[in-house]
């Protein structure tokens, strides 16, 4: 509930802003948007008009605004697609489709970053990676989740003496393809934080030599964002059903470690 509410309240900001912009040049003929009101777009059905009118738009700045030259506006109106199709996947009903926009939002933003040298835009590489890891955890969290649910359908049939039940081979890959995707993703977030100078790589090492705990030197304004996606990092680990229930239990345990990582380094770091 609290992430619809999140969403809404970006949609709000999204229809002010549209609205907010035909006010911006006071001395052109601009004629003034008509949109509803956020709470007033409660299905998808009234959300894809809007979504498609924004996405029109946005197309259109990306014509003029191509990478070669402005990389920073590029990036930008990409990230706001990708928050289009983030916006419209909460009121979609069915959960291939919802896969596929979140796929969506990695198509318009990982390109960006894979073409862009990451030591002269390492913010901005840094922050689509972010962006992108989050996106794709998002598409697997959606199969995970009907899945999940499947199994345990399944589990509360049979009687309690009964061994958990293991999901069949097709549905277990296709679940296991998009978590190992998202977990490959968030460790190319990871290592935008990998030393890029021997200035950068003794601090590291002084820092670890210090707290006692290994990991990178995290600005304080990246901290919450870097936290956040190992949290996630744990739970795609913990996502994982792999071939057997022994390399699950594997995977779980790898997820158990890295949730006493993230124990260490916040106690020690932060």
């Amino acid at each position: 509930r609290k992430r619809r509410a999140l969403e809404r309240r970006e949609l709000a900001g999204f229809l002010e802003a549209a609205e907010h912009g035909a006010h911006l040049f006071p001395t052109l003929t601009v004629r003034r948007a008509e949109l509803p009101r956020a709470e007033e777009v409660d299905s998808f059905e009234k959300a894809r008009p809007l979504f498609t009118r924004a996405l029109g738009w946005f197309n259109r700045a990306h014509e003029h605004y191509v990478l070669d030259g402005h990389v920073t506006e590029h990036a930008d109106i990409a990230g706001r697609v990708a928050t289009l199709y983030k916006a419209l996947a909460w009121f979609e009903p069915q959960p291939k489709r919802r896969v596929a926009m979140h796929n969506r939002r990695v198509a318009a933003l990982e390109p960006i970053a894979d073409q862009l040298n990451p030591r002269a835009f390492r913010d901005l590489v840094r922050q689509l990676r972010y962006t992108v890891a989050v996106a794709s955890a998002d598409a697997a969290e959606v199969l995970t989740e009907v899945l999940d649910r499947k199994m345990q359908a399944i589990q509360e049939k049979l009687p309690p003496s009964a061994p958990l039940p293991f999901p069949p081979a097709k549905e277990r890959e296709r679940v296991d393809a998009l978590v190992l995707a998202a977990v490959a993703r968030m460790r190319r977030f990871f290592a935008t934080y990998d030393p890029d100078s021997p200035d950068e790589e003794k601090a590291r090492k002084e820092v670890e030599e210090a707290t006692g705990v290994q990991g990178p030197v995290v600005p304080p304004g990246d901290m919450q964002a870097y936290l956040s996606a190992h949290v996630q990092m744990a739970r795609l680990l913990g996502k994982i059903y792999g071939e057997s229930k022994a390399q699950q239990l594997k995977h779980l345990q790898q997820s158990l470690q890295h949730l006493k990582w993230i124990d260490s380094f916040v106690k020690a770091r932060v």
